[in-house]
């Protein structure tokens, strides 16, 4: 753990919790944040629209006090990759997300967990038709069924959250781009809630199989993210 925690924010943002001691998970509201670019983040930022650097730069703010959680001290930049994925420093491995109100970063030392997942929503319902397209009431009654919500409503938006975080668990080791939503199933074991995926590959099966998936509601924010198992 570093020896002090960055400069707080009045009020109830950030908000902090640490899924264990290596793992430590940040949301904050964009509007009271400080937020700055570094290096090569000021080039990956030049060409997005104003509200996009907002959001870009906040995630890598709040990346940065993640990581100086977990104790480490060089503020260091933090690049996107080929496929926008945020690139890490070594010995850590995070995932960013964001509405047009609010960033969470998820970020955990490698030598715990060799992935990591997060996604956030507003409070928005996605909606039956839309929902159609992305998963089946299979999974939103097995979403049901672990407790997540008793809405189903509220449990469709929480399927989609959960399928984009494991998106973007799987990229960083897999680089596979094509895993949509319907090729990523969710279904309850006794070991809990639980994904699988139809695409060909035993390295990328495996790597989806060996998620955890969690979900809390914080300050009205629905967040789920993803962990290799340890």
């Amino acid at each position: 753990m570093a020896n002090e925690d960055p400069p707080r924010h009045t009020g109830i943002w950030p908000v902090i919790r640490w899924p264990d001691a290596d793992t430590v998970l940040l949301i904050d509201c964009i509007g009271v944040m400080r937020r700055e670019l570094m290096g090569r983040e000021r080039a990956h930022a030049s060409e997005m629209t104003v509200g996009r650097r907002r959001e870009f730069a906040a995630g890598r703010a709040l990346a940065r006090q993640a990581l100086a959680l977990l104790g480490e001290s060089s503020n260091p930049e933090i690049p996107m990759g080929s496929g926008g994925e945020p690139l890490w420093p070594v010995n850590y491995v995070g995932s960013l997300s964001h509405t047009s109100t609010h960033v969470a970063a998820l970020v955990a030392r490698a030598t715990r967990h060799t992935s990591v997942g997060v996604d956030l929503d507003d409070g928005r319902l996605l909606g039956v038709a839309a929902a159609g397209e992305l998963m089946t009431e299979f999974e939103v009654e097995a979403v049901l069924a672990e407790g997540w919500t008793v809405d189903a409503e509220i449990a469709r938006n929480l399927a989609f959250l959960v399928k984009e975080a494991l998106y973007k668990y799987q990229y960083p080791k897999t680089r596979f781009r094509e895993l949509g939503f319907q090729e990523v199933r969710l279904h309850r074991t006794e070991a809990g809630l639980r994904a699988f995926t139809s695409m060909e590959g035993a390295h990328l099966q495996a790597i989806i199989a060996n998620g955890v998936l969690f979900h809390e509601e914080i300050q009205k924010l629905r967040v789920c993210w993803v962990l290799s198992r340890s």
